[in-house]
């Protein structure tokens, strides 16, 4: 079964200021996580085929039922800088509108800062299902069993 996954494309600003026509594009995919007594509503998330955990900021999902794991600090390109975050484990599913997967576990940092993207990593995806996407062509989606 296939869930379908948006292509996001913006233009680089910057990059145009420099006389060079670059895009920023991002996978974008919708997803639900498992609270108390049902799922949340539907969010936007980056797929991010760079990250190896999902992040989640708790203020998307203030009832999320979560399972914690241990304290860590969310680090990226720039070595001096990081973030206050939880390992946790939850359960979402993803979707389309037509198709969505069966729930799946993931480890996902979650963390307190609300500037930060949802981002659904490749732990705990990847164990479900395949990546496919195709920027000139346009299409993108993830394949699940």
């Amino acid at each position: 079964m296939r869930v379908r996954l948006e292509i996001q494309q913006t233009t680089d600003l910057e990059a145009l200021e420099h006389n060079t026509l670059l895009y920023h594009r991002r996978l974008m995919v919708k997803l639900q996580f498992k609270l108390q007594d049902r799922w949340s509503e539907h969010m936007r998330a980056i797929v991010d085929t760079g990250s190896a955990y999902s992040v989640i900021p708790r203020s998307l999902v203030p009832s999320l039922v979560a399972k914690g794991l241990f304290k860590t600090r969310i680090k990226g390109l720039v070595p001096e800088a990081s973030l206050n975050a939880i390992m946790v484990q939850t359960d979402c599913v993803v979707t389309d509108g037509s198709h969505a997967s069966n729930p799946f576990p993931i480890h996902a940092l979650l963390t307190d800062n609300a500037e930060v993207p949802l981002i659904l990593g490749l732990e705990g995806l990847l164990d479900q299902g395949a990546v496919y996407f195709s920027i000139p062509g346009e299409e993108a989606w993830l394949q699940f069993k």
